[in-house]
Parts: structure tokens; C-alpha cells; sequence
């Protein structure tokens, strides 16, 4: 069983000094307060499915294997941001329930590890990178987005912003369509009711596909998850 170290009264100092002890605590905090905000915000059903039976069952599946952080730290192939950390955390914490499951909780620890490989060394993976791209075993630049912002009545396709598709248009997948659509057969046409197909949440008119819940290639619109009870 995974067993975290808190970083408390004597071994605070260490952590400060350790930076795979400082993840495995902000991990085990991050835990705790996702399965504390999703015994509030979840239905039962969702939360079984989401997390387990149980609030240590929750926690233990949310904090994730302590030896993988100390392994990627000890590496020093990345380093820990505490403030990204503790920022995504406080959101957690006091935001609203819908803000909170958009879909699913933001994955503060992991968004707070940032690789320590600069712009031209050498990597095998992303993760390494301080720009978290790694192409041609280099770390690279990322990519400037296609878009920057896009007005309303546009989506981001491959010649940048471009208009939206109306109802009865072809599209190959969702956001091509009108706000008030989803590609369905190659097609935009509307919103998905609960129980129908999805591929996901941007085609119901829910918001939320079960393959959110249970991974697959396709699913069924469903009523938002964790929306508060």
C-alpha cells in the first residue's frame, strides 16, 4: 500500500530540501481534498465509479505510487513547482463543484512537475523538458497554437480560426458545429440527449459522455458528473 511522508513539524525542513518528499506530501494533501470534494460533489454511483468504495481507497488511487515521484526526482530530471502546486490546490478547495468537475479535477501535482531539460539538450520524453516537447530527442520550443483566441461563431481548424459550420452542414467532429450543435454522422445537427451516442461531452447537451467515467472510444450522453448533491 502506498504510504505518503507528510511534510510536518520536524520533517518540514526536509521536504524543503527534498523535492520528491515535497511531491509525495502535496500529493497526499491533493488526495485527501479531491475525495473530500468529491464525497460532497459526486453521486455515490459516481464516485464508486470514479474513485473506489471509500474514502482511503480514493485516496490511495489519487495520490498514485510515491517510488515513481522519488524515482523521476531522483533523476533530477524535474523539478517541483510548489507555488503551481498550492495555487491548483486552493482551487480545488474553494471552487464551486461544476468548476471543480470540468470534467474531472485538475491534476495538480502532476501540472506542477516541470522537466529541467533546457532548449536544445538531449530527451526521450516530453516530461524531461522545461518546454515539455521533446521531437527529435531535443527539447524544442512548443509549437505556437494554431489560434490564439477565436471569436464567437469560429473554431480552431487546420487553417486557423475558421466559421462554424450551421445545422445540416458536413463536419468530421464537434466543435466545428454552431454552440448549439454536435457532428453526428458526419453531420451537425443537435445537441445529444441523455442516452444517446457521444464520443464526448462536447456532443451531449449535458456536457458529459460515460466515457468520462469508464474510457472508451464511445459512450452515452449522461447527466453532468459531480455537480454537487
Amino acid at each position: 500500500m502506498a504510504v505518503a511522508v507528510l511534510c510536518v513539524g520536524a520533517l518540514a525542513s526536509s521536504c524543503a530540501d527534498d523535492p520528491s518528499a515535497a511531491y509525495v506530501s502535496f500529493a497526499a494533501r491533493y488526495a485527501k481534498a479531491v475525495c473530500l470534494r468529491a464525497s460532497t460533489c459526486c453521486a455515490s454511483a459516481d464516485f464508486v465509479a470514479l474513485y473506489g468504495t471509500d474514502q482511503t481507497t480514493c485516496e490511495r488511487k489519487v495520490a498514485g505510487n510515491p517510488d515513481e515521484a522519488r524515482e523521476a526526482f531522483s533523476t533530477g530530471l524535474v523539478r517541483f513547482d510548489r507555488g503551481a502546486a498550492e495555487d491548483c490546490l486552493a482551487r480545488i478547495i474553494t471552487d464551486t463543484c461544476p468548476l471543480v468537475y470540468r470534467p474531472l479535477p485538475a491534476s495538480c501535482p502532476v501540472n506542477a512537475t516541470v522537466g529541467t531539460r533546457k532548449i536544445g539538450e538531449v530527451c526521450d520524453a516530453d516530461f524531461m523538458c522545461a518546454s515539455r516537447n521533446c521531437t527529435g530527442q531535443l527539447c524544442v520550443e512548443r509549437p505556437a497554437p494554431l489560434c490564439d483566441v477565436c471569436l464567437s461563431g469560429e473554431y480552431c481548424g487546420a487553417a486557423g480560426c475558421t466559421t462554424v459550420v450551421p445545422a445540416g452542414g458536413a463536419c468530421t467532429y464537434s466543435p466545428m458545429c454552431e454552440a448549439s450543435g454536435a457532428c453526428v454522422n458526419l453531420v451537425c445537427a443537435g445537441l445529444v440527449s441523455d442516452g444517446g451516442s457521444c464520443t464526448s461531452g462536447r456532443d451531449c447537451a449535458t456536457g458529459t459522455c460515460s466515457n468520462i467515467v469508464v474510457p472508451a472510444a464511445a459512450g452515452t450522453c449522461r447527466p453532468s458528473l459531480c455537480q454537487g448533491t
